[in-house]
């Protein structure tokens, strides 16, 4: 009986961790290269001031569609940031699709601006949605081709893609 209860006890327990260690929320990525360089520069205590300060600025009606793209643009920045101060992948996941948004609004406004089209492939690259990522990098690169940051990420994008297919196909 005491042998039944010991298997019984052990397999509770293997189940217990099992269960427990499904429930682990993912931690949050690192963030890519070009985005810790801006980290170290920026003062993270006030993200969300300037967060606050823009959507109060965007609910102004008097201002061009070119400064309306500038502040979401400004926006989707600051949400991109906060975004690598998220101690989960889901959290971060979330800050990063509000950040696509915004810049979505901003390209929307002034269509014509690379930084603006290049951030948005980043922002879709970084959630792993590699086919519109490369639309918004081809577009940048459209308009700007000799900016290098634009081309090294479009460049780490083909190996992203590259590197999930292989490990799709090798669980397959």
């Amino acid at each position: 009986m005491r042998i039944l209860i010991g298997i019984l006890s052990t397999i509770w327990l293997l189940f217990g961790m099992v269960c427990y260690s499904a429930l682990q929320p993912e931690p949050a990525a690192p963030p890519p290269w070009h985005a810790k360089q801006i980290l170290r520069s920026v003062d993270l205590d006030r993200i969300d001031e300037r967060i606050q300060q823009n959507i109060f600025i965007l609910g102004s009606q008097k201002m061009t569609k070119y400064q309306r793209a500038g502040y979401y643009f400004s926006l989707a920045r600051q949400y991109w940031l906060k975004s690598y101060m998220q101690q989960t992948r889901l959290q971060q996941t979330t800050y990063l699709r509000l950040a696509l948004q915004q810049c979505l609004h901003a390209v929307k406004y002034n269509p014509d601006m690379p930084w603006f089209k290049y951030m948005a492939g980043d922002l879709f690259h970084q959630l792993g949605d590699f086919d519109n990522a490369e639309q918004y990098y081809v577009q940048a690169l459209k308009i700007y081709p000799d900016e290098p940051q634009f081309r090294r990420r479009y460049y780490q994008l083909k190996e992203d893609r590259e590197k999930a297919a292989q490990a799709e196909t090798a669980e397959e």
